[in-house]
């Protein structure tokens, strides 16, 4: 693994700090980066339904009385990890959401709302 230069992290960090709770629009963008800046392999294009290491794989989900339905692991790697993204924001846009809106939504970082949010990636993964 190639060295990883603390400028590249600070710059990382910098650039997502100001991402807004776009999950589906950021986190392949996000992860495809912090591969980056951790020197290790990007996810290659899928070309399959399943694959070792890639974006979106499908999984079947399977209920107690048999049956199965399609659901997807944002970024998975065979043996090594399943990630379940999930993004928020550091403060409220008033603006945007009202109080109790933000805080069913989910979207602030650290709040309680933001917890269940990351116990609910948990049981997803």
């Amino acid at each position: 693994m190639a060295p990883v230069h603390p400028d590249s992290i600070e710059a990382f960090i910098a650039r997502w700090s100001a991402a807004s709770g776009a999950e589906r629009s950021n986190s392949q963008t996000f992860l495809a980066e912090l591969c980056d800046v951790l020197g290790v392999e990007r996810p290659p294009p899928a070309t399959d339904r399943g694959g070792d290491y890639r974006f979106e794989r499908p999984v079947t989900h399977h209920e107690a009385d048999g049956t199965g339905h399609p659901r997807y692991i944002d970024l998975y790697r065979r043996g090594r990890f399943v990630l379940e993204a999930k993004q928020g924001t550091a403060a409220p846009h008033p603006t945007l959401f009202p109080a109790s809106e933000t805080d069913r939504r989910a979207t602030i970082r650290r709040s309680p709302g933001w917890a269940r949010a990351m116990l609910k990636a948990h049981g997803q993964a």
